[in-house]
């Protein structure tokens, strides 16, 4: 079983979003466009950080990058309804 990329939940837990690697990298040069694109006069200093940081997490999927860290292991249980 492969988990896609959508929301997750472990117990009851608040869910989650996850996103594959492959998916994450792509959305990590999707926002690093458009933060060079956007006038950060327009935002506010909050917002742009918060979506500065989303880019750098994102990046951090891609196993080329030397801060690549050693990633969370989790396990799929299929659940019935």
């Amino acid at each position: 079983m492969r988990l896609e990329t959508g929301v997750v939940q472990e117990g009851n837990d608040w869910p989650g979003v996850f996103i594959r690697g492959d998916n994450a990298f792509a959305d990590h040069l999707a926002l690093k466009e458009v933060l060079t694109a956007v006038n950060p006069a327009m935002c506010s200093p909050i917002s742009l950080m918060m979506v500065e940081q989303l880019r750098d997490l994102l990046a951090l999927s891609d196993i080329s990058n030397p801060k690549h860290p050693v990633p969370q292991r989790v396990a799929l249980v299929e659940q019935k309804p």
